[in-house]
């Protein structure tokens, strides 16, 4: 329609170019070239002053809609590669607390997979952010792996505490929208002073080394909220 209206514009201009010469030319200047001229210039104005606001409304209501087509920040493949991560490690976690190491392996296997299939190419373009949670995930794959191979309980939990510490790096790094995870710490896990970490998807997340009620948790990605005792 724009296009249209451009070349009826120009058209008309050079009509009243004509016209002018012709006008000026005429000694005794005629009233209709007169008349024609004056009508074709308030149409011009007319229809310029139409357009200015036309233009503006559409220059205001363009970002709007831009807006809404915006991708999220992480694809849905991605997201959901990360949540069958989480939900493994959620698994391990469970059989840890109950002291169930074949279970512990066989969520261990599930957790290894996850890890495994998880690319990470979308968020090469962030070097920094990329080679920090390349690093967090080969590290997370080797300590699956002990999890996993090792028979004995208590190495399998200090594998998982290497683990659990490298995922919540990862989490912090990426922040997924939307997403709620918890970093949970049992200061004595392995001794006075020797702390435990793992992560929920609640604060009340199940402690699987094995110590009830031994419990500190704060939300990922949000440290300036305050401990939840």
């Amino acid at each position: 329609m724009t296009i249209i209206l451009n070349i009826l514009l120009i058209f008309l201009l050079i009509l009243l170019t004509v016209l002018l010469i012709l006008w000026r030319r005429k000694p005794a200047k005629p009233i209709l070239l007169r008349w024609s001229l004056i009508t074709g210039l308030l149409f011009i104005l007319t229809v310029v002053f139409r357009l200015i606001p036309d233009k503006e409304e559409h220059a205001a209501t363009t970002p709007a809609n831009l807006s809404l087509q915006q991708h999220p920040q992480y694809s849905q493949a991605f997201t959901h590669s990360l949540d069958e991560i989480t939900a493994s490690c959620f698994a391990v976690s469970d059989e840890l607390a109950a002291g169930n190491t074949i279970g512990a392996e066989k969520q261990g296997e599930r957790l290894k997979q996850a890890l495994d299939s998880f690319n990470i190419d979308e968020i090469v373009a962030d070097t920094v952010k990329y080679d920090a949670v390349y690093l967090s995930l080969d590290n997370a794959r080797a300590e699956t792996i002990s999890i996993v191979t090792d028979p004995d309980l208590a190495e399998k939990r200090a594998s998982f505490n290497i683990l659990s510490r490298e995922l919540v790096a990862i989490l912090t790094l990426l922040d997924i929208p939307g997403a709620t995870y918890y970093r949970l710490i049992c200061p004595d896990a392995f001794g006075k002073g020797h702390e435990g970490w793992w992560i929920g998807k609640t604060a009340a997340a199940l402690n699987p080394y094995g110590i009830n009620g031994c419990n500190q948790a704060e939300r990922i990605g949000q440290a300036e909220q305050p401990i939840i005792k």
